[in-house]
């Protein structure tokens, strides 16, 4: 029963850590999955985002060179020099209709609000620093609306002021994406845990079975090994009592008892050779010889017959085989030994089996 209770307690232990291991890595992968596609989705955002601030460098370097060509401010074009963003609206040039785009004075005042519709009820809510140039960044506006944004300075000439331009462009599929894209995972994952304990389940009870199986060998080895043992040893110990009790007697007189216990002692030997080849996991051959039956049964009861007695049972053997069979006399031995010493261990004192 312990044993089985060790067996029973190493394979809950088997099952929670081949479970531990599977969850850990389903975890990491679905970590490193989420990631990637996250890096990648993003990644495309802020490639528009770039892409947006060198058009808007492109067409500066053009409005410079125009503006050295011409002078637009003796002309009276433009009463503020060509560089005035607002008036050419520049969100319309950019290729990109999903960028929007904020024009800011040198003090973070937004110049261009007329332009930028029903973003304007929001202006307030988007922070602008003056510090934080040149990297992208994610806002949420209203609770709900969610923009990766790029702060950068558009250098003018020395007859124009210099501006702050802020570019957004909303991800709020790109969120949605994401959570769905999430929610898969956490789904695939509790099912990848489902799975691996099912699968744990089985590995542990494949894994564990020739160890169950090699603890029952070894509990019935012991078993066998008992009696095999308990046996000679019961029975030398009888003849030598005997011979104590009678210490005058001849060695003629007791030669029955004296050959009786030299047979048992090198059977007893033979068990113990027996029992190391077991022990090494080698295997027996059966060595078969033709012997007279009743003559082999006599010689493996006649033991048992004083061993009975002394325990005030009684057993009767009748012998009318007469003929000569093949057979293994050692294994055959230890197999009539096991079932002798189990009968009269069962068999209670007074009746007769």
């Amino acid at each position: 029963m312990e044993e089985q209770k060790v067996l029973k307690k190493q394979f809950i232990l088997h099952i929670v850590y081949n479970m531990v291991a599977f969850s850990a890595i389903l975890l990491c992968f679905g970590v490193f999955m989420f990631g990637m596609v996250t890096k990648l989705t993003f990644s495309s955002v802020d490639k528009q985002l770039r892409e947006g601030k060198s058009q808007l460098f492109q067409i500066n370097d053009k409005l410079e060179i125009l503006y050295r060509i011409f002078d637009f401010e003796n002309l009276g074009i433009l009463d503020n020099g060509i560089h005035q963003f607002s008036e050419y609206n520049l969100s319309k040039r950019l290729d990109n209709p999903q960028i929007m785009l904020i024009l800011r004075d040198k003090n973070g005042k937004i110049l261009n609000a007329d332009e930028l519709g029903r973003m304007g009820e929001y202006l307030a809510n988007i922070e602008f620093e003056r510090e934080n140039l040149d990297k992208i960044y994610q806002l949420k506006l209203g609770d709900k609306y969610n923009y990766r944004c790029l702060n950068f300075m558009m250098n003018s000439s020395e007859t124009a002021q210099d501006r702050y331009i802020q570019l957004l462009i909303n991800i709020d599929s790109e969120i949605g994406l994401m959570s769905n894209y999430l929610r898969i995972i956490l789904y695939a994952v509790m099912l990848g845990i489902l799975l691996s304990g099912i699968a744990s389940f089985i590995l542990s009870s494949k894994t564990l079975r020739p160890i169950q199986e090699t603890l029952q060998k070894q509990i019935e080895f012991v078993q066998n090994a008992s009696h095999e043992l308990r046996t000679p040893l019961t029975i030398i110990q009888a003849k030598q009592e005997l011979l104590l009790q009678e210490p005058n007697a001849k060695i003629i007189d007791q030669s029955e008892n004296i050959v009786l216990t030299l047979n048992e002692t090198k059977r007893l030997s033979k068990l113990t050779k027996d029992l190391m080849i077991l022990v090494r996991g080698s295997h027996f051959k059966l060595q078969k010889e033709d012997v007279n039956l009743d003559e082999f049964l006599k010689t493996v009861v006649t033991p048992y017959i004083d061993i009975a007695t002394a325990q005030n049972k009684k057993m009767v053997l009748n012998l009318n085989f007469h003929k000569d069979i093949s057979m293994d006399t050692n294994k055959i031995h230890q197999l009539l030994v096991i079932l002798l010493d189990n009968a009269i261990k069962y068999t209670e004192e007074r009746r007769y089996h």
